[in-house]
């Protein structure tokens, strides 16, 4: 089984941790790499939850990525057509923060091997796919 990590933001105060969706295009018909990686996750890959400098939750894909219309009806952000993770989502009583992972740790994961950039920042962008390696930090953290 895989893992993997979602940046989902926050509407008016709410999180919203309880879907995966993402675009198939943005607004000037292009894909992006770390939407395409929702195809990937299959039946019992685990995903964390990272919102606002903390991971929240985490989740189990109850079913693979299938197309469905944007959920968020008053979000023109995107493209109306995307895709969809059913997800089973825990949130953690105790949000881990981002700074609880070394920024050593944090800068072996970069690029398209994990969620950081080469600062140890959040790197822009949705999904992406973590190895055993920080998935073990994550889980000593919890």
């Amino acid at each position: 089984m895989a893992t993997w990590w979602v940046n989902q933001g926050s509407k008016k105060g709410k999180p919203q941790n309880k879907i995966v969706w993402s675009p198939l295009r943005n607004k000037r018909g292009a894909s992006q790499w770390h939407w395409e990686t929702m195809w990937d996750a299959v039946e019992g890959d685990k995903i964390y939850h990272y919102t606002n400098s903390f991971i929240v939750g985490e989740s189990l894909v109850t079913k693979s990525a299938v197309n469905s219309r944007n959920p968020y009806p008053n979000n023109d952000m995107w493209e109306s057509e995307g895709k969809l993770l059913e997800i089973d989502y825990i949130a953690y009583e105790n949000p881990i923060p981002k700074t609880k992972i070394s920024t050593d740790n944090r800068t072996k994961f970069t690029g398209k091997n994990g969620p950081f950039n080469a600062n140890g920042d959040i790197q822009q962008g949705y999904f992406f796919p973590i190895s055993a390696e920080l998935e073990t930090i994550i889980e000593k953290l919890k």
